[in-house]
């Protein structure tokens, strides 16, 4: 039902609480879903473009700390946005990753990477390069499920071969249900329903 790609190349606050407990049990799984960048023309703001300093800062500073307890492994997809900085930061810490898309990537670029302009399809054709790539089997897109639902729910299931206290999810949300099926905030509740411990980052 699913196959993969092959790579060309093989003001938020850390809630500490969370991270004493992280510490304590040793993360091994670490997912990732967040907003993308805004359009240049979206009407109400979620992540504007110039909170992308701000929020790899606050991605960065997670990330380096859970690296003292253990290097776990990232699963995540690759939008534009709070995907592609996640990646880079993992890849930059040394921590291995894995894309889950659910289109073909020409086509996922073209939806989810492309409209961002500046740099953002040049980074994420870096990391498609840098990690394997696994994309939803086209077979299934004819199910009545939202595709990115779909994705999601693959990406969960991909983490839960580790106990599900091993497993975390960074979040990077508005604390607002999405634009549609499939996002940020359906991932969080589809985590806490499993008991998978969520970090929650403001964009």
């Amino acid at each position: 039902m699913l196959r993969s790609i092959s790579p060309k190349n093989r003001t938020a606050k850390l809630d500490q609480n969370l991270f004493n407990q992280i510490k304590q049990v040793m993360v091994k799984q670490i997912l990732f879903s967040g907003h993308m960048i805004d359009a240049p023309n979206r009407e109400v703001p979620r992540f504007p473009a110039h909170h992308e300093k701000h929020v790899k800062k606050a991605l960065g500073k997670i990330l380096s700390k859970l690296q003292l307890a253990e290097i776990p492994q990232g699963i995540c997809s690759a939008a534009a946005g709070g995907d592609i900085l996640f990646l880079e930061h993992c890849k930059d810490l040394g921590i291995p990753t894995k894309i889950f898309l659910p289109t073909e990537p020409a086509e996922f670029r073209k939806e989810s990477v492309d409209f961002a302009g500046k740099d953002w399809p040049e980074r994420f054709n870096r990391m498609l390069e840098h990690s394997p790539v696994f994309v939803l089997d086209p077979s299934i897109h004819k199910t009545t499920k939202n595709i990115y639902t779909l994705t999601n729910e693959w990406m969960i299931e991909q983490a839960l071969q580790s106990p599900t206290e091993q497993i975390l999810l960074i979040a990077l949300w508005n604390g607002k249900k999405g634009d549609g099926g499939g996002g940020t905030w359906e991932m969080v509740e589809k985590c806490r329903q499993v008991g998978i411990k969520v970090e929650h980052l403001q964009p």
